[in-house]
């Protein structure tokens, strides 16, 4: 089976479960399982974009940061990816042909705020990604051109589901500090009652 064929019906199964309410989750990472490089990657979700294309959004957990991510296929390969992780290790990756192997890969983003990031990442997929996928390394992926409209309805909802990802975060982290919170109340307490 070629390339095409099997990146069509990959696309045609992430259609029938999203439209069957599945929420198109990816089932190697639901649970969140660590990749051979330690990254562990929650709550997968991908949005087709056309035939050959497709956001991927996640939750994305390292050693260097929390946070959202997204990253653009086509073809099966990565194109763009971002890690939201707030300031100072929110950065972006862009998959170049490089004739120089020591060219730089990893971009900062200069937003300090996930939220920004996440404005930031969502806004260079949406206004750059067609200049970017000509300088792809693969020659098959540099063929592809992103419909604009399809590329805009899935940046929304991408948009909306990583935002989702980091306030479910928050509110975890908030419940984290209040249970701990109260156990030093409690603590503190019963040392003051003896």
């Amino acid at each position: 089976m070629s390339v095409l064929k099997r990146y069509k019906y990959r696309i045609k199964r992430a259609k029938q479960r999203l439209l069957s309410g599945n929420k198109n989750i990816d089932k190697g990472q639901e649970k969140g399982k660590k990749n051979r490089y330690g990254i562990t990657r929650q709550d997968v979700i991908f949005l087709p974009i056309g035939d050959y294309a497709e956001l991927e959004i996640y939750w994305k957990l390292t050693k260097k940061g929390n946070g959202p991510a997204v990253i653009l296929h086509i073809l099966r390969k990565q194109v763009i990816r971002f890690d939201c992780f707030g300031e100072p290790n929110g950065h972006g990756h862009i998959y170049l042909i490089a004739p120089d192997k020591n060219c730089e890969r990893r971009l900062n983003l200069p937003e300090k705020t996930v939220e920004a990031q996440i404005d930031r990442a969502l806004f260079e997929l949406s206004e750059n990604a067609n200049y970017w996928i000509p300088r792809h390394r693969n020659p098959a992926v540099r063929k592809i051109r992103l419909n604009s409209q399809k590329l805009s309805d899935a940046i929304a909802q991408a948009r909306s589901t990583m935002l989702d990802y980091h306030q479910r975060s928050l509110q975890a982290l908030a419940s984290q500090i209040s249970v701990v919170s109260a156990s030093a109340v409690r603590e503190h307490s019963s040392k003051n009652s003896v």
